[in-house]
């Protein structure tokens, strides 16, 4: 099984697909099957993260260390061991203070959010007034759960939930088959993990004020049954949210209409720009032109394809990496991170002044350029030690010997080193470090 130990804690997870990441985040007593009928659909044209968060279905269940922030931590933990530069965040009920946090502290690594069943992030106490529909509190309720688990087993808790859903689980769906599905979940976990959510959902503080600090763009979704509907009023002063409803659903909307959730997902990640909708990320499953190469446009005579890694860009009018046959064409790299790439992009859109380069230090530069071209490479299905010939510009040559320790690194030996060219540079991009182009190819399966 896949597993990591991140954040002092083995936390269960699966990948699938390829592509730009989206990762997905289930909620407080949820698993990671509430997104079975997301995981084969997006998983075309994307790589799909899911995984058990600590204390739920696969994970460890530690004894403590569950808390808001915490919990945020396994998240970036796991990206970081999975090397997720960048990803939109589909987040469910309580977790979306988790994905909202992460968002707040991270806002490099987050291209997008998607918020179903938000009505939490008001945070404890205050999400417990919105629970008037419920028989009891929270906690009450996973007290209750333990109790009966012990007593009757969990077949016994799963027959209890489902003839009592409606006064004490109003969210779960009114379709039996469905509601089964969520019972499952519910009553799937070891007996620590209904104290430990606890910790956890006390530790709730309100996020509300503090969504209007997030920049990237943020959907809401919510069923129009829900007892504990969201509240887009409380989003009004946020102009980068949207809120969507599905008709006929409860809480578990990705689980009970999931043709309509999926299209709301779908219109969502459209709308996030060239290098992620579905104009531009054509799945070529299973054949020998790798996920992440478009395919070619018959119609307008093109035989190259381009490679998307999901990359941020800056609107500039050039690909980062073409593919032609087997060979790989890689655009100049520069060493411009997530958030800089967003300043250009919006400077340039609203006609207004470029924003002068941060001060990053020389070794971080060389780092980001590296791995992006690593990414775009694996994403054509290749990989470092298939470049054929690159090319260095050097702000200053004074560097290179910092640059060649960094830059050997990214290939497994001194006979996988391709080609290469080193020149001063007279003016780099933005007054940078450093620009990087290469010429590859995909090697034959």
């Amino acid at each position: 099984m896949p597993s990591a130990t991140v954040n002092n804690c083995e936390i269960y997870y699966e990948q699938h697909g390829h592509g730009p990441d989206l990762v997905f985040v289930h909620g407080e007593s949820h698993g990671i099957a509430l997104f079975d009928d997301q995981i084969p659909y997006f998983s075309q044209r994307f790589r799909c993260l899911v995984y058990d968060r600590r204390g739920h279905g696969k994970s460890q269940v530690p004894l403590y260390g569950y808390s808001l922030w915490n919990q945020m931590h396994d998240l970036a933990a796991l990206m970081d061991h999975l090397e997720i530069r960048r990803a939109v965040i589909v987040a469910v009920a309580m977790s979306t203070p988790l994905a909202v946090s992460y968002a707040i502290h991270h806002p490099e690594r987050v291209r997008g959010l998607v918020l179903a069943s938000w009505y939490e992030l008001d945070g404890y106490p205050l999400l417990e007034r919105r629970r008037q529909k419920h028989a009891m509190s929270f906690g009450d309720l996973h007290l209750m759960m333990l109790d009966k688990l012990r007593a009757v087993g969990r077949e016994g808790l799963e027959a209890y939930m489902d003839k009592e859903y409606e006064r004490i689980f109003p969210i779960f769906p009114k379709d039996s088959r469905v509601r089964a599905k969520v019972i499952r979940l519910f009553a799937g976990h070891s007996p620590g993990h209904y104290v430990a959510s606890g910790e956890y959902y006390t530790s709730l503080p309100n996020l509300v004020p503090q969504v209007a600090s997030i920049h990237c763009p943020i959907l809401g979704i919510c069923g129009d049954d829900d007892p504990s509907p969201d509240r887009p009023e409380l989003l009004r002063h946020v102009p980068n949210f949207t809120q969507a409803w599905i008709k006929g659903a409860r809480r578990f909307t990705m689980m009970e209409c999931p043709e309509a959730f999926n299209a709301a997902l779908d219109k969502f990640l459209d709308g996030l720009g060239p290098q992620i909708g579905r104009a531009s990320i054509l799945s070529t499953a299973g054949s020998e032109t790798g996920r992440n190469a478009r395919q070619p446009t018959a119609e307008r005579g093109m035989e190259k394809q381009v490679v998307n890694a999901g990359l941020p860009e800056t609107d500039g009018p050039f690909n980062l990496c073409v593919r032609y046959g087997d060979l790989l064409f890689i655009s100049g790299l520069p060493p411009f991170p997530a958030d800089y790439c967003a300043a250009l992009r919006e400077a340039r859109r609203a006609g207004k002044p470029i924003p002068a380069f941060p001060a990053i230090p020389f070794e971080q530069q060389v780092k980001i350029i590296m791995d992006n071209m690593k990414a775009l490479v694996e994403a054509a299905g290749s990989n470092m030690d298939c470049l054929l010939k690159v090319i260095v510009w050097l702000k200053d040559q004074n560097q290179q010997e910092g640059f060649d320790r960094i830059y050997r690194s990214y290939f497994s030996s001194k006979d996988a080193l391709p080609a290469r060219t080193r020149m001063q540079a007279g003016r780099t991009p933005m007054d940078c470090g450093l620009e990087i182009e290469a010429i590859g190819y995909v090697p034959k399966k």
